[in-house]
């Protein structure tokens, strides 16, 4: 269904909505996988109204699975500056990758994002420098609308996450 869309959108771009929230890792990768070889131009991991929105570990994910040649957005929960820089540092760390045709991030808050951006110019988060992105919300916390498989897999995984010491950093 995905190629049949790609070939009606006749050269424009096609997103693929994967709703990773809602996804184990491997079928988060299966998702993207198939985007890919259909010929999508971009996978975006919301819509802005899922469980949660974009988490560095989804994004990350993501684009190792995709590549360097396919575009990745980054959608929901998106609040802040600091949010911004934990996606781009996920998704498209190298610079080739900062244009809008590979790494795009939707928000319904960019005055926020730009207030808060000389707050986090001026004090230097030691999770940046440590080369780890903590979740600003953690996942576990927004089970309720995950199916039993998915809740249980971000259940554990949270509850043993090794940067839970940077939550401290989660606002503003």
């Amino acid at each position: 269904e995905i190629a049949a869309v790609v070939e009606a959108a006749d050269g424009e771009h096609v997103k693929v909505i994967i709703r990773s929230s809602e996804l184990l890792d491997e079928e988060i990768v299966s998702a993207c996988q198939i985007a890919k070889e259909a010929g999508a131009h971009f996978v975006k991991n919301s819509t802005g109204m899922d469980a949660f929105g974009a988490t560095p570990d989804h994004i990350r994910l993501m684009r190792e699975t995709v590549g360097l040649q396919m575009g990745v957005k980054a959608a929901g929960g998106v609040r802040d500056a600091m949010d911004v820089v934990r996606l781009i540092y996920a998704g498209a760390l190298e610079p080739e990758l900062r244009t809008p045709d590979r790494f795009r991030i939707g928000t319904s808050g960019p005055i926020n994002i730009i207030s808060t951006l000389g707050w986090l110019q001026q004090a230097p988060r030691p999770w940046a420098e440590a080369g780890v992105i903590p979740c600003t919300v953690c996942p576990s916390n927004a089970t309720g609308k995950q199916r039993r498989e998915v809740r249980e897999a971000y259940m554990r995984r949270c509850h043993q996450c090794p940067h839970r010491e940077y939550r401290k950093d989660k606002d503003f």
